[in-house]
């Protein structure tokens, strides 16, 4: 049988720790759990990488972690260690291994699973950007020799340097309003023309 934790015992023990996002996105649900787990594992040996300096010349931290570690940690066979790897590779891009020859273990560079998440944001404000565009282009037909007022608020798209360089050509002054509560909302409100 097993005892209980008592007092300050519950604190020696250290854990590893597994994405939430990979249970819930929708882009990870058919990753088996053993490749998530193997994943949480990974993330906590790049501590130690970090503190070895191990990195690449554009500053990518790597791990060097061997299938027979890999075999080891997850009390699997050689087979299973090879599928949960290529699972993370090849079946989600969480991690990339690079192969160093001369019976070297592989290099494995964990990726960052945050900006997998943040790129299908990447798209959406894509796709919002090509809609201000769009309705820029429509305001400006509309003022033609006016010297009109675009209101907005404070999106990147809205004041990163080709917007603003677009607002100079066509003589035009911007007004912004806070950034608004609802996220939604500033694709709708943005374009006025005073």
């Amino acid at each position: 049988m097993f005892d209980y934790f008592y007092g300050a015992q519950a604190e020696q023990f250290s854990f590893y720790r597994v994405p939430k996002v990979l249970f819930t996105r929708e882009q990870f649900k058919q990753l088996p759990a053993e490749a998530k787990i193997l994943y949480g594992i990974m993330l906590d040996k790049l501590d130690l990488s970090v503190k070895n300096k191990w990195g690449d010349e554009k500053g990518r931290v790597y791990i060097i972690y061997t299938i027979e570690q890999i075999m080891e940690d997850m009390n699997c066979a050689d087979q299973k260690a090879t599928k949960l790897l290529d699972e993370l590779e090849k079946k989600c891009g969480l991690i990339e291994r690079k192969r160093q020859g001369l019976g070297k273990p592989n290099l494995i560079f964990v990726k960052n699973f945050i900006t997998g998440v943040e790129g299908s944001r990447r798209k959406s404000a894509i796709r919002t950007y090509f809609t201000v565009i769009y309705c820029f282009k429509a305001s400006i037909a509309r003022a033609q020799a006016r010297y009109p007022l675009f209101h907005s608020d404070r999106g990147f798209q809205y004041t990163g340097k080709p917007f603003c360089t677009r607002l100079k050509k066509h003589h035009m002054k911007q007004s912004m309003s806070r950034v608004p509560i609802v996220p939604t909302m500033g694709r709708w409100k943005v374009f006025g023309i005073f």
